[in-house]
């Protein structure tokens, strides 16, 4: 989320971190609600050298391919109503993913959203109106699918898991 840059806030300690790891491994960052990541927010890490997705975008590296799909931004999809602006969105989302290239690598998704039936740590299932459907993803052709989003840690469907944050 927004952090200001001062003495106290843990930013530099925070950058320092994250490019120690960038300096290890490649890093890969895809961006949430605008509440977690406003616009901009992750830009420094771009000048560290990691890869920030936020649209939806298919990259070929040497050795897999990669699938990022960001939580849509509604303020990028409006329209005269709220339920076209959700259509818009999960019309947007789906020709992203049936439009994928054939898979030649191995393939990993990183999505930041709910999936329909998905379990909160309240115990509340996901059904948000942008909710993907398991078939959706599917659809992706992926040999790991990294969700974001739900903070609570699960095992989605085969292949597919939200880290959670506990």
């Amino acid at each position: 989320s927004a952090i200001q840059n001062t003495e106290n806030s843990g930013f530099t300690e925070y950058i320092s971190a994250i490019k120690k790891i960038i300096d290890i491994t490649k890093v890969f960052i895809i961006t949430g609600t605008p509440f977690h990541e406003p616009a901009g927010s992750c830009e420094v890490f771009k000048t560290l050298g990691a890869y920030v997705f936020d649209k939806n975008t298919f990259k070929v590296f040497d050795d897999f391919e990669l699938v990022a799909i960001p939580e849509p931004r509604k303020y990028d999809y409006v329209t005269d109503s709220i339920e076209k602006t959700y259509e818009l969105i999960n019309n947007t989302i789906q020709n992203f993913i049936e439009n994928l290239p054939v898979k030649t690598k191995p393939r990993i998704v990183m999505y930041h959203g709910e999936i329909k039936g998905a379990v909160f740590d309240n115990g509340m299932t996901a059904s948000s109106p942008v909710a993907l459907h398991k078939d959706l993803l599917l659809k992706t052709n992926a040999d790991y699918i990294a969700c974001g989003h739900i903070h609570y840690p699960q095992k989605v469907f085969d292949n597919c898991y939200y880290a959670g944050s506990c």
